[in-house]
């Protein structure tokens, strides 16, 4: 017998056996019951969310200030005029 047909007839033999039935169910439930949560990570998800509010806010003001320059951007050549008019 080579290493092929040995193996097959392991696997005949196998697909003829019964699976055991066990239920570990309850022993599961019991252990993931017993686990206290982890705190630290509830934390960090503050932490980082305040760092990206303060990111965010910061992002805010510089682009209200670009908007602002946008919208007319011959505004200040205007403004000399105006001063000079008056």
């Amino acid at each position: 017998m080579n290493d092929a047909s040995t193996f097959e007839a392991w696997a005949a033999r196998a697909r003829q056996e019964s699976a055991p039935s066990l239920d570990i169910a309850a022993s599961v439930l019991r252990r993931i019951e017993a686990t206290e949560p982890r705190r630290e990570v509830g934390q960090l998800w503050l932490v980082c969310g305040g760092v990206s509010m303060v990111a965010a806010s910061l992002m805010l003001v510089a682009a209200v200030s670009c908007w602002q320059v946008l919208t007319d951007p011959l505004a200040g050549l205007f403004t000399s005029l105006v001063m000079v008019m008056q």
